[in-house]
């Protein structure tokens, strides 16, 4: 009975200041020039309490060569479709969010991908 559904911009929502406990990004930054991922981390930013937490699930790079070579079809797939990709998927994930204004709390490495608990500086 408390959720209610609404489209918007994921970078200015329209949603009041510091409305959410939790904010989930599912498979969504890698997809993005780094512009609008720092636009979406912005407004993560204001909507969430200042206890809140963001959460978010992205690719994780792998390093040995069977992930690799496993991984690799969707690897391509992913660099053609965003010139963004290669950057944000090899960068320091701690520190990148670090400089958008949120901490890593924890990271949990699952097969191909990794869940990340931030919360605001």
């Amino acid at each position: 009975e408390n959720i209610k559904v609404k489209a918007a911009d994921a970078t200015d929502s329209g949603l009041k200041e510091k409305s959410f406990d939790y904010i989930i990004i599912g498979l969504v930054l890698h997809e993005c020039s780094n512009d609008l991922r720092t636009g979406i981390l912005q407004e993560a930013y204001r909507l969430l309490k200042d206890d809140g937490k963001l959460i978010i699930l992205e690719w994780e790079q792998k390093s040995d060569r069977r992930s690799k070579i496993k991984y690799a079809p969707l690897y391509v797939l992913e660099v053609l479709n965003c010139r963004d990709f290669k950057e944000f998927y090899n960068c320091n994930k701690a520190e990148y969010f670090n400089e958008n204004r949120f901490e890593m709390l924890t990271e949990t490495h699952c097969n191909y991908s990794t869940v990340m608990v931030l919360r605001k500086k």
